[in-house]
């Protein structure tokens, strides 16, 4: 997942569109088992602190954890 995350930071340097569907890959993070949950979560949490990231990727990772967090507090 930190391989993911860096690749689509770098990607969206270059190409913010395609940085985007790249980030879409983990719009269902929470469905994940344990471990990978969590090292998804950390990966989009990191990804989402970047200050150079696109207005488009941003709002991916952002509703990404946003819609998410509700799923990983009930279970």
């Amino acid at each position: 997942y930190v391989f993911w995350a860096e690749q689509v930071a770098a990607i969206d340097a270059l190409n913010p569109q395609l940085a985007g569907r790249l980030a879409r890959a983990m719009d269902r993070w929470a469905v994940l088992a344990e471990p990978y949950r969590a090292a998804a979560q950390e990966a989009l949490k990191r990804l989402a602190e970047r200050p150079s990231l696109s207005g488009d990727v941003r709002e991916i990772v952002g509703k990404a954890l946003g819609a998410c967090t509700p799923c990983a507090a009930s279970a």
